[in-house]
């Protein structure tokens, strides 16, 4: 494999439901070189915070200013997804999901937990992202808050 050491991909996206394919693809151009599997959970980590941003950030002068960062480093890649949010229970409803999912020792559990809930209240739908990102791409989740500007990063080593 070769080393690609300090690649970084930064994007405004605006009305990101347009441009995820395309953003999804570009996340796994720049890891091209890496193992399928780590650009597949590259590709839908990315997805998954984007369609985050897009649901659930907050419009300002009528589009959702969303911040992308990918940073691919030779031993891991980092992908952070920015957006405005003026509700603050929601942004302590992601906390505590982020929370859970890196206090898991397992969590294949709460992915299945999360899927069952769903199944269980069909009127109750989403929110399987995170989880997906946790357990099924091996990443692990920070969520920040300042300045009505929540932060979602997802970091994977490489191999992991």
């Amino acid at each position: 494999m070769a080393d690609l050491g300090g690649t970084e991909l930064h994007l405004n996206v605006v009305g990101a439901w347009n441009h995820l394919h395309k953003v999804r693809q570009q996340v796994e151009d720049l890891i091209a070189r890496w193992e399928p599997s780590m650009k597949r959970a590259g590709a839908m980590a990315t997805g998954e915070l984007l369609e985050n941003a897009t649901k659930y950030g907050f419009e300002k002068n009528g589009s959702k200013d969303i911040r992308l960062s990918v940073r691919v480093r030779p031993s891991a890649i980092s992908i952070k997804v920015s957006n405005a949010s003026v509700d603050p229970d929601s942004v302590t409803e992601l906390r505590k999901r982020v929370d859970a999912i890196m206090a898991a020792d397992d969590r294949q559990s709460l992915y299945m937990a999360r899927l069952e809930e769903i199944l269980e209240n069909p009127e109750e739908t989403g929110k399987l992202g995170l989880y997906r990102i946790g357990y099924e791409g091996g990443f692990d989740l920070e969520c920040t808050y300042e300045n009505a500007i929540v932060t979602v990063t997802a970091t994977r080593s490489r191999g992991a």
